[in-house]
């Protein structure tokens, strides 16, 4: 473990699985936190089987979007449908400062792993729970996956076109959100546990998670207008807002944000055009600037129409596919991508955290243990299992 890290010293059982959780664990992990990945073979992470595979090999150790999520993490195997596992598991969480877990509602009272359950045997214990509606109120019981909560929040009705059906987001976005509002109650919790000796428990729901990121929603919602609509492209504060083809086929996002930038967008389309320009273009011509601005880019290569939106100091830029993300020279000189070697062969590229340090620590970014590798330093070192026993938990699937 590396000790100048800032969570160095800090353990933690990780019982999540997917996204939400994992996200939260690999972050801790590059800062220092020495995360234990609980898992089953009976019951492996659901993300283990997602396409695509490293190097093309389908197996439960390469799924390219599990290995990207649990970085930096070691991986230890109990059956918690075994009465011993279970009581394993309870072992392991008393020796830990942070336990962090997704399971539904019930199933952490039916295996004796509850907050009030787990912080009788270690009262500075710091719990995450996270689930889809939180563990209270008349809906915590109901099945949540991400664009379910999407709908539930509100975000799925924002999102489309004006005067069409509710369409929803393309992507599970409100877990990977989740994963780092998790990072920061665990924060938040070990400050707490260090000032006051007393453990913490966390409550975390999705939806709660998205709506606390829409503020402006809720702002525009009251009894006086008829509340947020979806709007497409657009902008509530910007009559200009959206994406353009070019010449050479690539799409650019411009975004002009106030009078001076919509100003000399409109200049630089109409010297293009050789139409003489207002000298202040109001909203009402936002309809005709836009057909104007769709013919201008299509007769441009993006390269070209950026360099003159800049010169302009109109806000526009590219829209990258993931693979040119990860060449761009901006995102490569800043090292924002991390190439992992897994140790059985094969690599993958894996976003770091999302911000540059100064004087960097080094944070820590190893692949993911295969199924099982660190049991004997679990069982053994953190535990105190005798040979004997560890052999005869496995042979009994407990540990399996």
């Amino acid at each position: 473990m590396s000790s100048h890290l800032p969570l160095s010293g800090i353990r933690i059982a990780d019982f999540s699985w997917v996204i939400a959780g994992p996200r939260c664990t690999e972050w801790l992990g590059a800062m220092g936190a020495e995360v234990i990945k609980v898992e089953s073979r009976l019951r492996p992470d659901r993300l283990r089987s997602s396409e695509p595979f490293i190097d093309g090999a389908a197996s439960l150790e390469t799924s390219v979007s599990f290995n990207m999520l649990n970085y930096s993490k070691k991986s230890c195997t109990i059956n918690l449908a075994a009465p011993q596992g279970r009581s394993l598991a309870r072992q392991l969480i008393a020796s830990c400062d942070v336990v962090i877990e997704n399971f539904s509602s019930d199933a952490a009272r039916k295996m004796g792993l509850t907050y009030e359950q787990l912080r009788e045997a270690n009262p500075a214990l710091i719990v995450v729970s996270c689930s889809g509606l939180g563990r209270t109120g008349p809906s915590a019981e109901m099945r949540a996956f991400g664009k379910s909560i999407h709908a539930f929040s509100g975000l799925t009705l924002l999102t489309g076109w004006p005067g069409t059906p509710p369409r929803g987001v393309g992507t599970t976005w409100t877990d990977p959100l989740m994963g780092s509002v998790a990072v920061l109650a665990i924060l938040a919790g070990i400050a707490h546990v260090r000032r006051t000796g007393e453990g913490v428990y966390f409550d975390l729901s999705m939806a709660e998670t998205t709506m606390a990121v829409m503020a402006e929603a809720f702002l525009a919602d009251d009894e006086l207008s008829p509340g947020p609509q979806p709007r497409g492209n657009e902008d509530p504060e910007t009559s200009l807002h959206d994406t353009y083809m070019c010449a050479d086929g690539q799409w650019i996002a411009v975004t002009p944000h106030g009078e001076p930038e919509r100003s000399s967008l409109y200049e630089v389309i109409r010297r293009a055009t050789e139409v003489p320009a207002p000298a202040r273009p109001g909203k009402d011509d936002s309809s005709e600037l836009d057909h104007d601005l769709r013919a201008w880019c299509a007769e441009r290569p993006a390269e070209e129409c950026l360099a003159v939106l800049a010169a302009a100091t109109v806000c526009a830029a590219p829209v990258l596919s993931f693979d040119a993300l990860r060449s761009d020279p901006h995102v490569v000189q800043r090292a924002l991508m991390a190439r992992i070697e897994r140790p059985g062969g094969g690599e993958f590229i894996a976003p770091k955290l999302p911000w540059v340090q100064t004087p960097d620590p080094g944070f820590r970014y190893t692949p993911h243990g295969a199924f099982g590798q660190d049991n004997d330093y679990v069982f053994r070192e953190i535990l105190g299992l005798s040979t004997q026993d560890i052999a005869a938990l496995t042979g009994n699937s407990v540990l399996a």
